[in-house]
């Protein structure tokens, strides 16, 4: 009888009587009747007559319908009606329903609900705990935009392997206090195709603790473009051992041998995209870092002066560089 009723006579149902309805004769409405009730009506559906929503019932709803359900009714949701939402519903989450779905609804969402359904305004919404459930698929779903829009905190919190599960274009476009946030596990955790997706900006934004713990695979997929970017605090914090995993050659100063600089460039021999080690005035670079040098330099002096302040080096070195 209630599923003969059309569409204006039950929107023209009293709101005390449609919640009087047992789960058995909601669950038996038609999809145009579930989608054709009020949102005053559905807001005054009780929690365990919106649990009995059939998923065909859950899939009619409006989005105007979908966002007046009572915050609190949404965890009683199963599973099954979360993942038959369709992306326009998902969407139509307010922020409040959106944090009160508990892990396991929020795991039950498709990768298609998740890239095409959920808003910036419900990302940074998540809380730290919702962050972390999702499964490394639903992370690698987010658009760029909904990944830019998530927390630091949120992201700071994410497993190694969550983090490493991102894609290259994911990971290419985290803003400069993202990357600064990621912990020096997710840092080292990051996979070669990840590090070397990084802007140049994003490299130089890494603090000199997170480039100490690149692995050498990690070093080793630097772009020449990349190492470019490096601060001399950040090179200074690579690993001696992985200086040799640069992908550009070393070349190193020295007063004590090498072949002259203005020579190298004279003979077409100098690289322009390479690598310097300048060591200390009077102590010179160190013989574990020289050893990774492919190249030992020496800057021509007249007077026999043995060796010149760091930053006068550097300059010659870098402009002998740039014009090589």
């Amino acid at each position: 009888q209630l599923a003969a009723l059309s569409g204006a006579n039950l929107q023209a149902m009293e709101t005390t009587d449609l919640a009087a309805l047992t789960t058995a004769q909601v669950a038996g409405l038609t999809t145009t009747q579930a989608a054709s009730l009020t949102t005053d009506q559905v807001i005054s559906l009780t929690t365990a007559q919106v649990a009995a929503l059939t998923t065909a019932q859950a899939a009619a709803l409006t989005v105007a319908q979908i966002a007046a359900i009572e915050t609190a009714d949404i965890p009683a949701l199963t599973t099954a009606q979360v993942v038959a939402l369709t992306t326009a519903q998902v969407a139509a989450l307010t922020t409040d329903q959106l944090i009160s779905l508990k892990t396991t609804q929020l795991v039950a969402l498709k990768t298609t609900q998740i890239a095409q359904g959920l808003t910036t305004d419900q990302v940074v919404a998540l809380t730290t705990a919702q962050a972390v459930s999702l499964l490394t698929t639903q992370l690698a779903a987010l658009s760029v935009a909904n990944l830019q829009a998530m927390e630091t905190t949120d992201l700071a919190a994410l497993t190694t392997a969550q983090v490493a599960g991102l894609t290259t274009t994911q990971a290419a476009s985290l803003t400069t206090d993202q990357l600064v946030s990621l912990t020096t596990a997710q840092v080292e955790g990051l996979t070669t195709a990840q590090v070397a997706a990084l802007t140049t900006a994003g490299v130089a934004a890494l603090t000199t603790a997170q480039v100490a713990v690149l692995t050498t695979a990690g070093v080793a997929a630097l772009t020449t473009a990349q190492v470019a970017a490096l601060t001399t605090a950040q090179v200074a914090a690579i690993e001696t051992a992985d200086v040799a995993a640069l992908t550009v050659p070393v070349l190193t100063t020295s007063s004590h041998g090498g072949a002259f600089l203005h020579e190298l460039l004279k003979n077409g021999q100098l690289q322009p995209q390479c690598a310097w080690l300048f060591g200390h005035e009077g102590q010179g670079v160190s013989d574990a870092l020289m050893s990774h040098a492919r190249q030992m330099v020496c800057i021509a002096q007249p007077g026999g002066e043995e060796s010149l302040n760091v930053a006068t080096a550097a300059a010659i070195c870098l402009h002998a560089s740039a014009t090589a």
